[in-house]
């Protein structure tokens, strides 16, 4: 009888090893409620998370927005730049593919010349194709509304880009955008 109280002790004790208390991370709840929200209005909103920051909120600076979806090319870019007249860009994200025709959840693996994700952040470019890990060659995006009558894109995005020079690695999550597209 000593012996099974023991092992269902002990049985107890390697069960609730695997259990954990974790709390959300504070820093990244305060930075995910400066996003817009994820809608699909038409409402000209953009932002992700890069490496753990809110972007573009806060933001210095002019930002520029577009949007398009032209034979098949989809396009989604956001960019901020000292001011009208300065060319150079503080901050930007863009999304290129034509593997996307309709509402739905696609995994992209990036082809060159035909695919663009990038990132342009903290004096860095940054590139899916320059990734190492077959795992990190994916970018997700999930079309939330495809609306070619109205012109109107709405959806999701995340991904992992390395740069070419230093081989650092920016992470994009929790990407949203709801554009009407030229």
């Amino acid at each position: 009888m000593k012996n099974n109280y023991y092992l269902l002790l002990l049985f107890a004790a390697f069960c609730c090893m695997g259990v954990q208390c974790k709390e959300e991370e504070p820093d990244k709840i305060e930075e995910l409620a400066k996003l817009p929200p994820a809608t699909t209005k038409g409402c000209n909103t953009f932002g992700c998370l890069i490496n753990g920051k809110a972007f573009p909120y806060g933001a210095p600076g002019e930002h520029i927005k577009l949007a398009y979806y032209d034979n098949g090319e989809f396009y989604v870019s956001y960019k901020t730049r000292l001011n009208p007249f300065s060319p150079i860009i503080l901050t930007s994200v863009t999304l290129r593919t034509n593997k996307i025709n309709s509402v739905g959840s696609f995994y992209i693996t990036p082809v060159v010349g035909e695919d663009q994700f990038t990132v342009f952040w903290d004096e860095d470019s940054y590139s899916v194709i320059r990734s190492e890990k077959p795992e990190d060659k994916i970018a997700q995006i999930i079309i939330t509304r495809f609306d070619t009558i109205n012109h109107l894109l709405s959806g999701m995005f995340s991904f992992k880009a390395r740069t070419l020079q230093s081989n650092k690695v920016v992470s994009i999550e929790h990407g949203r955008f709801d554009f009407f597209y030229q």
